[in-house]
């Protein structure tokens, strides 16, 4: 890692295919043994989460064993939606998208001349799928959502025709399935999950947001500026309220959600 920046590698040993299989019932739903020889296998949990949800659990049996690969059926016709916050690509399908929070980078193809520039210098070249904000989601147009529990470093490939494959950096995972009638019903499903954003408030249509930095004094010249112009100001968003950090490469914000009394004095009245 150089400031935000990853370089991930990977010694892959082997890659097995668990080809037999063995269904059985369970208490709350059915559980299939996936297993390669005696030596290799995990176990496969299917049930239904307190709301209803389908639930699937995967094990390895071997803890050494730490990667997890997974397939989920699909149609050539599928388009796929999610993963976080992606900044090239709206459909994903027909691409992996690594799933990693890192700074976004200069350029988004590393063929290009611009991120081959910025890799030289400050090793700060981007790619297609570098963004701030993934997260191990997506929605299909089968109207299906799939959520990953897990945070590990993970792979989500929508290359192939009729399946798609998920990889995970550990030994276990955690998938949540839901389907629905309409596209508006399943967001509906999928922020019962993770969380719904509440309306917004009625003054925030009501002017403009500054976003403005420097100190208490310096925004509240500017404001005055806009104000004194006739500007209807709403509200200051101040990205350097809990202070800045003044590195080797220029200011930084400080990132750790605390107010800096100095740069913003009398905030808390």
């Amino acid at each position: 890692m150089f400031r935000g920046n990853f370089s991930i590698k990977d010694k892959l040993q082997e890659k097995i295919a668990l080809t037999d299989a063995i269904v059985s019932q369970s208490p709350d739903g059915w559980l299939i043994h996936f297993s390669r020889g005696s030596d290799i296998s995990a176990t496969l949990n299917i049930s239904a989460d307190d709301q209803g949800r389908l639930l699937l659990e995967l094990q390895n049996d071997n803890l050494n064993h730490n990667r997890i690969w997974l397939r989920l059926a699909a149609q050539p016709e599928d388009h796929i939606y999610g993963c976080g916050e992606q900044f090239s690509y709206f459909d994903l399908r027909g691409k992996p998208f690594p799933l990693w929070t890192s700074e976004q980078g200069v350029g988004r193809n590393k063929q290009t001349y611009v991120t081959w520039q910025a890799d030289c210098k400050e090793n700060a070249g981007g790619d297609y799928y570098w963004t701030f904000f993934p997260q191990p989601t997506f929605v299909s147009t089968q109207k299906y959502y799939c959520h990953v529990d897990n945070s590990c470093y993970m792979n989500f490939d929508f290359s192939a025709p009729e399946y798609h494959e998920l990889a995970l950096w550990e030994d276990k995972a955690t998938l949540r399935f839901e389907c629905a009638d309409t596209y508006i019903s399943l967001l509906e499903k999928l922020t019962a999950l993770l969380g719904r954003q509440p309306e917004l408030p009625d003054w925030i249509y009501d002017g403009v947001t500054l976003g403005i930095q420097g100190g208490t004094e310096v925004c509240q010249k500017k404001l005055d500026t806009m104000r004194n112009a006739g500007v209807k100001v709403n509200g200051i968003w101040a990205q350097d309220w809990s202070g800045i950090r003044m590195t080797s490469f220029g200011k930084r914000v400080m990132w750790n959600w605390k107010w800096n009394s100095e740069n913003y004095p009398q905030l808390d009245s």
